[in-house]
């Protein structure tokens, strides 16, 4: 099959974009599962889990963060500098998780690299 130099080229971009999609997806169902995860963990030792919600203030100014909340209404972590400021991870290794998951800034951090390949190949 003979194919021009143009027509390889945009083959392989569909396929980059493809895996892009591939790891884009892995990434939001390992933070499901993850969140799920550190929501069992943390109800078993009497604590709540809470996500910032979609129409807050802080979200757009600093992205999706987490609260821990104890039995008595008090937060255990996730208000330092301002509200919902825990990552996942944090709340990972809160709930005792820390070793067993992905670490998902690396995924995030693969995910930006291959955006800029993309990016950077196509022009």
């Amino acid at each position: 099959m003979n194919m021009s130099f143009k027509q390889a080229e945009m083959r392989r971009a569909i396929a980059r974009k493809s895996v892009l999609r591939n790891w884009e997806a892995a990434l939001a169902q390992d933070t499901k599962k993850l969140e799920a995860a550190c929501r069992r963990y943390l109800k078993a030792d009497g604590y709540t889990l809470k996500k910032i919600p979609a129409a807050h203030r802080n979200r757009e100014l600093f992205g999706i963060g987490y609260m821990v909340i104890n039995g008595r209404n008090m937060v255990e972590l996730g208000a330092t500098i301002h509200e919902y400021d825990a990552s996942l991870e944090e709340v990972a290794m809160f709930a005792g998780l820390d070793g067993e998951w992905v670490n998902i800034n690396e995924l995030q951090t693969r995910i930006a690299a291959a955006n800029a390949n993309c990016g950077s190949q196509a022009a």
